[in-house]
């Protein structure tokens, strides 16, 4: 979506945005709608992936510090990554 693009371009690498996608398709079989929460901590970043009810389903941490946003969240749903004010 333009939001996902925008930040891909400004503020997130790609690989990044890549990977997030990566984990989504995995998990989309069984659960249509992912909610993505990227977490930036002292130590780096922070991803939980949960059913959009609070049921993680899986989480990962990065030791990366190159993001500048403290707090995120993404929906994934119909193969599309899009922050929740497009959803």
């Amino acid at each position: 979506t333009e939001g996902v693009y925008w930040l891909a371009i400004n503020h997130f690498p790609h690989w990044f945005i890549y990977g997030i996608g990566l984990v989504c398709g995995e998990l989309e079989p069984k659960n249509p709608f992912i909610t993505v929460t990227l977490v930036r901590t002292r130590k780096g970043i922070d991803i939980t992936y949960d059913d959009g009810n609070g049921n993680t389903l899986e989480s990962k941490h990065y030791d990366t510090l190159t993001i500048p946003i403290q707090e995120i969240k993404f929906y994934y749903t119909n193969k599309t990554l899009l922050l929740p004010s497009e959803y």
